[in-house]
């Protein structure tokens, strides 16, 4: 997905003029439970609380994820969220770039039938998909699904791919259809980030500090419970 805008993304950047003050707007992609409104989801109690930690007031957008990405590059809105960091050294989009402080860290994991052995060290000759809007994550060569319910469905009655995608979703969809035939493997954490203008200092330091003033309250997993593992 991250690919697919870049291009518009750069010509946003070319002809936006400097950024509002620093946290003029948060933009937050739209998910269920995450983000549903701009007053309901649990990244929407996050920021609240991160108003309250640093007595810092602004508004939120709730929008479709490349949308909300683009109110960065435009300088409407001085952050988005949330995008996972493939620790890969490259931006989210040119002109752009992570926070430095992590919201908090996303376990992916291989899931594949039992008969199926999976070295995660060695993915070479596996059949390999992901959920598609995650594809850019990784350096290696991995199929797009639309449909994570049925993929592990499908690898629950025997099919050989190997299903690499964020444990908090697939373990919940795994209990909840009593998929009893697959097997997980723990892959990586990948670090979930707000992004920011590339070189916006400002931004960045007040993220950082109401970031790790929630962390420090102890308040993070009750208010992000279905994104924690």
């Amino acid at each position: 997905m991250i690919k697919s805008v870049v291009g518009a993304v750069s010509a946003l950047l070319v002809s936006a003029g400097s950024l509002f003050a620093a946290m003029d707007q948060i933009s937050v992609a739209q998910m269920p439970v995450a983000a549903e409104t701009s007053e309901k989801g649990e990244l929407i109690d996050l920021l609240n609380e991160m108003k309250a930690q640093s007595n810092v007031d602004f508004p939120v957008t709730v929008a479709p994820f490349s949308r909300s990405l683009h109110m960065v590059a435009s300088g409407s809105s001085s952050a988005h969220l949330p995008l996972l960091d493939p620790e890969n050294g490259s931006p989210p989009a040119p002109g752009l770039a992570y926070s430095s402080e992590t919201i908090l860290g996303v376990e992916f994991a291989l899931y594949h039938h039992v008969d199926v052995q999976v070295d995660p060290e060695n993915l070479s000759g596996l059949n390999l998909e992901t959920e598609r809007s995650h594809t850019g994550l990784f350096e290696f060569d991995i199929a797009p699904v639309t449909c994570v319910d049925c993929t592990l469905a499908k690898i629950n009655s025997g099919r050989d791919s190997v299903f690499l995608f964020a444990s908090n979703v697939s373990d919940g969809v795994i209990a909840a259809k009593g998929l009893d035939q697959i097997q997980k493997t723990v892959f990586k954490v990948f670090p979930m980030k707000f992004v920011i203008r590339e070189g916006d200092t400002e931004a960045d330091q007040w993220l950082t500090q109401a970031l790790q003033a929630v962390k420090a309250s102890g308040r993070l997993p009750e208010l992000v419970p279905s994104l924690l593992n």
